[in-house]
């Protein structure tokens, strides 16, 4: 004997009748009462995009329902039902759902037609595309990132929204209908992809930001890595144009705009590159693997797009150690490097030629230019065959070019020694192995410059105490948040800026980068920076010299200055409106001035216009220094001369705080006359113990009460001070009394003559008394005769 027994289940479905022995308890049979109904559902969509024919697909994770049970189809869009009268297929269903604005997404079947083909005629064409578009991407993700719940987890959409011309993310998929001479975005599968992508650049972050521009460039990766087109969305516009495409030479910062989609092609285009640069080492297949890890790697580090590069070396290393290279890198960096990226700049090459500039150089040499082409290691740079120019200039003069010795990875050559007192500039081009250089990687619009001579320092600020006392203002422009965007404090690295300062830690620079700011300039304002007026007292032929990192548009739309007092002495290049000013490494800038007098005050200004913003000044270590001539280095500035005791002037000075110092002398002039140079009189004081910067006093005992004028000359053994100015080292004085010849011998003597007549053979200094008065002549003619009897008693 058995029994029947009959129970349900709900998954899978089943009236299960299952017959039991009834002695030993053994099943002997059993059945599902429950009838089903085998079939597939499948999709005749849209072919990547309207109007480019249509494919049928297997339809991957429909919901079939009959009314009481539902069932999800299989990759291959096949499903296994409980029998019934009607059945529905729609896309209400997990992992995806998605939802039509204009209507229902399901289709109605029977068991009559087991194999349903939804399409255009019996659905909802948008819904279809888009549901078919997102299986594809989800399922070739799937495979990259296994772990990430994205690729698998529920996902929301819409289609048929009523706009146009765009799709959305906004943690489900948006998509609008076709109108103002767009598609259906529904229906393109690139745009798909694309907005999918988003989803998949903000849950891979682990650490940095979510970044807008870097986003959109994700989501245009995420399309060409699953079409191998560079063309982003062909069919987008109803007239059959694409959307945008990723082989592209759009570059950073030059080509930042501020608008996310635009700016995304930077990082969009180095991707492609990169691809296409695979390609050819791979071949496709893997080259798009590689691409794809390298992808969704790299993306967990949150960069923005100027921090891409990095995060995309970091991403293809393999053994934690950067400097010995990464796998991919020879690939990596051309391409970035072609936007604009990473330390290259725009060489769309691996390599750059690596040179550490000077800011001052000796005039009695040929001035020795060294650079080293750089590159990942492991690229190869071995230019043995090439070839390479340097080119010169001298204070603004014409160009002149004398050819570089290069020897493997090594370029050198030389620019003739120039006078002291010359400004020159100078850039070079290093040709070989398929490869054009230059240093800096702008070449002529930014080059390298230095001063010829030695130099004294008149005010040096590093800001790192304090922020040297520097000002700020906006000039024009209208005055929002972040307007007036000079900033002290340490770079950031954004917008073309550096990531350190040259010395220390502490920079000027055009927005920083803090406070939410992105360290670009505004556009259409007038920003400056003024220094302190630096006192230059004495000192002639002052120059600025300074650390820059400079990133600005060519001067045809910004404008980058430096003004001394109010007069601009220095702006960047006005070219053919591609002429930017891009720094990648510091640079020593010298500057001239225009020979200011008495005071300086140096001021770096901005200029924008409406377009293009990058990432402006960034200044450090700025000094105004002197040619360290004899007037420069010799000049006295507090010299008097006065009443003094009985039968004397008083005289006062201070040395000059610059060496060599060999002798200082003070010249009385003859018939009243000042002196014009060290011999042009008589000398009444004269020493070579001298100390620098030491407070000097000395008497002059004078003959008559008359008023005699005075000069003093510090000398260095080879010059004199050669000027003679009154209020600094020239003044008038006299004498109560007269000195008796008695006191006028033992002053001389205390004031040194005894030692400048053994020096030069007679107190009188070298002939100055040419043409001078009779009555001096003889006077002075007494005082060796004086002297000879004073020593003889």
């Amino acid at each position: 004997a058995v029994y029947e027994v009959r129970t349900h289940t709900r998954e899978p479905v089943g009236h299960w009748v299952t017959f039991v022995d009834a002695e030993s308890g053994e099943v002997v049979a059993w059945y599902n009462d429950v009838r089903f109904l085998t079939g597939t559902v499948s999709a005749t969509h849209d072919d990547r995009f309207p109007g480019n024919g249509t494919v049928t697909s297997p339809v991957k994770g429909a919901r079939v329902t009959n009314g009481n049970a539902a069932v999800t189809t299989d990759a291959a869009g096949g499903f296994n039902v409980p029998n019934g009268t009607s059945y529905q297929t729609h896309f209400l269903s997990s992992p995806i759902n998605l939802a039509d604005s204009q209507g229902n997404v399901g289709l109605n079947f029977d068991a009559s037609n087991p194999n349903p083909v939804w399409n255009a005629t019996n659905g909802s064409i948008a819904a279809i595309d888009t549901f078919v578009f997102l299986n594809e991407v989800r399922d070739t993700f799937a495979a990259v990132v296994p772990t990430l719940p994205y690729t698998t987890a529920a996902l929301d959409g819409t289609v048929n929204i009523d706009d146009a011309c765009n799709a959305y993310y906004d943690g489900t998929v948006n998509f609008f209908r076709s109108g103002q001479g767009c598609q259906n975005t529904g229906r393109i599968a690139d745009v798909v992809y694309h907005e999918w992508g988003h989803g998949l650049h903000f849950e891979l972050i682990v650490t940095g930001t979510f970044d807008g521009a870097l986003s959109e460039g994700a989501g245009d990766t995420t399309s060409f890595l699953m079409t191998g087109d560079s063309e982003l969305a062909p069919g987008f516009f109803t007239s059959g144009g694409a959307l945008r495409s990723a082989d592209n030479d759009r570059t950073f910062p030059t080509d930042i705009v501020n608008e996310v989609h635009e700016d995304g092609l930077i990082y969009a285009g180095a991707m492609w590159d990169t691809y296409t640069g695979l390609i050819g080492g791979y071949g496709g297949p893997a080259a798009t693997d590689i691409t794809s890890d390298l992808f969704t790697s790299m993306l967990r580090g949150g960069p923005d797009i100027e921090s891409s590069i990095d995060e995309a070396l970091f991403a293809d290393d393999d053994d934690g150690d950067l400097s010995n290279g990464t796998p991919h890198a020879c690939y990596i960096v051309p391409a970035f490097a072609g936007h604009g990226l990473g330390q290259l700049g725009s060489t769309t090459t691996s390599f750059s030629v690596g040179h550490v500039p000077d800011a001052f150089h000796d005039p009695s040499r040929p001035v020795g230019i060294d650079l080293e082409v750089v590159g990942p290691p492991g690229c190869g740079a071995d230019l043995a065959a090439g070839t390479g120019t340097l080119s010169w200039r001298a204070n603004g003069g014409v160009w002149s070019d004398v050819p570089l010795t290069v020897t493997g990875t090594l370029a050198s050559g030389s620019i003739p020694a120039q006078p002291p007192g010359t400004f020159v500039e100078y850039h070079a081009v290093v040709e070989g192995a398929g490869q054009t250089l230059e240093a800096p990687t702008n070449g002529w619009r930014n080059p390298f410059s230095f001063y010829v001579g030695s130099v004294l320092e008149v005010r040096c600020d590093d800001f790192e105490g304090d922020d040297g006392g520097f000002t700020h203002a906006l000039l024009a422009g209208e005055n929002t948040d972040g307007a007036d965007d000079w900033q002290h404090g340490a770079p950031n690295g954004q917008s073309g800026d550096p990531v350190t300062a040259h010395s220390g830690s502490f920079v000027w620079g055009n927005d920083l980068g803090y406070d939410g700011y992105n360290g670009a300039y505004q556009a259409n304002r007038n920003n400056r920076l003024t220094g302190p007026v630096v006192e230059l007292g004495h000192y002639e032929g002052a120059f600025l010299q300074y650390w820059r990192w400079l990133t600005v548009e060519d001067a045809a739309y910004d404008q980058a200055s430096i003004l001394a007092n109010d007069t601009v002495v220095w702006t960047n290049v006005v070219g053919a409106g591609e002429d930017h000013h891009l720094d990648r490494q510091w640079a020593p800038h010298v500057v001239d001035l225009g020979d200011p007098r008495g005071s300086v005050q140096v001021a770096f200004d901005l200029v924008s216009d409406g377009g293009v913003e990058l990432g402006g000044w960034t200044v450090d270590d700025v000094c105004v220094y002197v040619p360290a001539t004899a007037n420069n280095r010799l000049g006295v500035t507090d010299f008097q001369a006065g009443e003094g005791g009985t039968g004397t002037v008083a005289l006062t000075w201070t040395n000059p705080v610059h060496g060599p110092l060999a002798e200082v002398r003070v010249v009385r002039g003859k018939d009243g006359d000042c002196p014009t140079g060290p011999d042009d009189g008589d000398v009444v004081f004269f020493a070579t113990a001298v100390e620098l910067g030491a407070p000097m006093v000395a008497q002059d005992a004078v003959p008559s009460t008359d008023t005699y004028c005075y000069a003093v000359f510090p000398g260095d053994g080879s010059a004199f001070l050669g000027w003679a100015v009154e209020g600094w080292n020239v003044d008038t004085g006299s004498a109560e009394v007269a000195a008796t010849p008695e006191q006028i011998e033992e002053q001389a003597e205390e004031n040194g003559l005894d030692a400048f007549e053994a020096q030069y053979g007679s107190i009188s200094g070298c002939g100055c008394r040419a043409g001078g008065p009779a009555g001096w002549l003889a006077l002075l003619a007494v005082l060796p005769a004086l002297r000879r009897r004073q020593v003889s008693r």
